[in-house]
Parts: structure tokens; sequence; C-alpha cells
């Protein structure tokens, strides 16, 4: 897996769960997964 996907998804679990900490009701919804980048080669 590149780099890249691999510190996205770690970004998006890391907002989930300071979203999911924090109580945030009201802000924008966050998907369930995110898109995945093109394998490129």
């Amino acid at each position: 897996m590149p780099l890249r996907q691999t510190l996205t998804d770690f970004a998006y679990r890391l907002t989930r769960h300071a979203y999911d900490l924090a109580g945030c009701e009201g802000s924008r919804p966050l998907p369930g997964e995110l898109p995945r980048y093109p394998q490129s080669g």
C-alpha cells in the first residue's frame, strides 16, 4: 500500500475517533469508508 494511502487512512481514523470522543453532532457526516487512490506503476 502506498504511503499516501496509509497516511490518509490513519488521519481519517484519527478524525473519526476524535469526533466520537467529542460527541460532535451537527457537523459534516464522515463517509463510512474512504475511496482508494488509484494504483500507479
